[in-house]
């Protein structure tokens, strides 16, 4: 279960920096709201498989 809490930060660490640089070159507005709604769809579905497999 924690090796799957690493896993996830990890990823979600790189995808943030690599979304967040990219937004922070093109800037449009609405990219930006898109990849916010992205990373906080990501990060509750890595909450919701995180307590699922603590149920197991």
């Amino acid at each position: 279960m924690i090796t799957n809490i690493i896993c996830a930060a990890i990823g979600i660490a790189l995808f943030v920096a690599f979304i967040g640089t990219i937004v922070w070159w093109v800037k449009p507005i609405p990219l930006a709201i898109i990849a916010a709604g992205v990373i906080v769809a990501m990060i509750y579905d890595v909450v919701l498989s995180v307590r699922e497999d603590g149920n197991r």
